[in-house]
């Protein structure tokens, strides 16, 4: 299997689909390659093509509110960009904590440009930016993007600096800030760096999560000015680690005051198989060996695919809470013997709270990916899923033990987590990003070496998706008739997986989605 020669094929392929959105352009066609991109199938994180048509158009058609010129932001006002946020995951976590962990002297504000589901807003995020004299808006999520850009555009001008949370395929901040008369800094925090993204042509500062991705941001991005972090822990879920409330826990589980539970936490999709890294496979072995030991689950549900046959297995020792929201979830980590990152895609701010809360031992899979400027050099690290295994059955033998293992990574986790920490290293980057404002990009129009970093995302979003969604992945991507594109060859492992008529695939395709019995044939068929 040469994944480095699909990409490239894969690559050549987009090539010729950019020529023809360059000869016909349209938003259209635009939204369809960003989809294209963000499938994952060319290992791209950035298009310049792309973004100048969205800068041109915006800049063709701004609207300026008529007293910018005259507008004077006061120092220490920031406005948080977001497309949405959500009642779980990290992406809303680290805005809740950015504003909350800020200092009493400066203004927070969130604007949100996508949300669709007015209840999937924390009461956390409301409380901490009203706490900071800040304003949560909210963007009508069925306007026009141009009308969203300029909306976004004028509040923005009435801050200091802006912070970019907003999801990668999201064009209203770069249409927004793309205009020559806004000047403000502009921070992005890189929440999705595996992945394509828009932005790149407006960002000044890129603060990155782990070390790989601020290769990726610097290399294939041409961003210069960036920064790894350790996100910030959430010091007031921390406990003393009381037993009495360990034990109502399990009690509340249905489980012995006795028995060891194993969790992990995070969106299902990150524990799909990659071949050989497979997670489930992983706690099926743990299980087997630690027969006191339970595994608790947080995000995943049995009736998902892979925890099906492992609930079956083991009936009373597998607990699937699903997705449950973010305080409830924090309360089961407080009884959590050994704590096991999510791979092949971790979920770093799970870790840090599940350090942080449970106080537990813990174990991370060492993938291209990365894993927390914390944890490097550290016994956490495993290089294998059987070093994993191995030093999960080691850990679990005694309390002793996790104690032992947690105590060596307690002092630089405390360092390296501490909001005052966090709040340090972002003074410094707001003083360089005041000074950096329009840096010059590097070029990066033939950047074109595959790195591990480059296959790994590749297979990982790839391989799964397919077995998931077939070519509703692809298929639904490219709005073909709009742009004219009779024929598209898609690669998948160096084998060319579908050269035929749009018609008949968008057809197929919508079968696909409405039967999965159907889909499975199609997919035996194609794959």
């Amino acid at each position: 299997m040469d994944v480095t020669l699909t990409i490239k094929k894969n690559r050549k392929e987009f090539n010729k689909l950019k020529q023809k959105f360059i000869n016909k352009p349209s938003h259209e066609f635009a939204k369809s390659l960003v989809e294209l991109l963000m499938s994952g199938v060319y290992a791209k994180y950035y298009d310049n093509t792309i973004e100048e048509f969205y800068i041109n158009y915006s800049n063709r058609n701004k609207k300026l509110r008529s007293d910018f010129k005259l507008i004077k932001p006061n120092h220490k006002t920031y406005l948080h960009v977001a497309s949405e946020v959500y009642l779980l995951g990290g992406h809303t976590r680290m805005i809740e904590r950015w504003v909350g962990f800020s200092d009493n002297d400066e203004k927070h504000s969130v604007v949100l440009l996508n949300q669709k589901d007015i209840d999937e807003i924390p009461e956390k995020i409301k409380r901490n930016v009203a706490i900071k004299k800040g304003v949560l808006k909210i963007l009508n999520p069925s306007d026009e993007l141009l009308d969203k850009a300029n909306t976004l555009r004028d509040l923005a001008f009435e801050y200091d600096i802006i912070i970019l949370h907003h999801h990668p395929d999201d064009p209203v901040p770069l249409m927004a800030f793309s205009v020559e008369e806004f000047k403000r800094p502009i921070i992005c925090f890189n929440h999705s760096g595996h992945t394509f993204w828009l932005g790149r042509n407006i960002v000044d500062f890129c603060i990155d999560i782990e070390k790989n991705q601020n290769k990726c941001t610097i290399e294939k991005r041409g961003i210069p000015q960036t920064l790894t972090i350790d996100m910030p822990r959430d010091m007031v879920q921390e406990h003393d680690n009381d037993s009495s409330e360990r034990n109502n826990i399990k009690v509340e589980l249905g489980i012995a005051n006795n028995s060891l539970i194993v969790s992990s936490m995070a969106s299902n999709y990150k524990f799909k198989p990659l071949k050989n890294i497979n997670f489930i496979d992983t706690i099926r072995n743990i299980l087997e060996k630690n027969k006191k030991a339970f595994f608790l689950g947080i995000g995943m549900s049995d009736k998902d695919e892979g925890w099906d046959n492992l609930k079956d297995k083991f009936p009373n020792r597998l607990l699937l809470l699903g997705v449950i929201p973010h305080n409830r979830a924090l309360k089961y980590l407080k009884a959590v013997d050994l704590y096991i990152d999510s791979f092949p895609y971790n979920s770093w701010v799970s870790l840090i709270d599940a350090i942080s809360i449970g106080r537990c031992a813990c174990l991370v899979l060492k993938t291209p990916v990365g894993y927390p400027n914390f944890l490097e050099n550290t016994d956490v690290i495993c290089s294998s899923t059987e070093e994993l295994i191995s030093k999960a059955n080691f850990l679990l033998e005694s309390k002793e033990k996790r104690e032992s293992f947690f105590d060596n990574i307690q002092n630089v986790f405390i360092e390296k987590t501490d909001p005052n920490y966090f709040r340090k290293i972002l003074k410094n980057v707001y003083d360089k990003v005041k000074l950096s404002r329009n840096i010059e990009k590097k070029s990066m129009l033939e950047k074109s070496d595959i790195t591990l970093f480059d296959t790994y995302n590749y297979l990982f979003r790839n391989i799964s998706s397919y077995k998931r969604f077939g070519l509703k992945g692809i298929v639904e991507l490219v709005r073909i008739k709009s742009f004219s594109v009779k024929k598209i060859e898609i690669y998948l492992l160096n084998v060319k997986i579908f050269k035929i008529e749009i018609d008949r695939l968008l057809k197929q395709s919508k079968k696909i989605i409405s039967n999965n019995q159907k889909f499975n044939k199609f997919h035996e068929k194609y794959y």
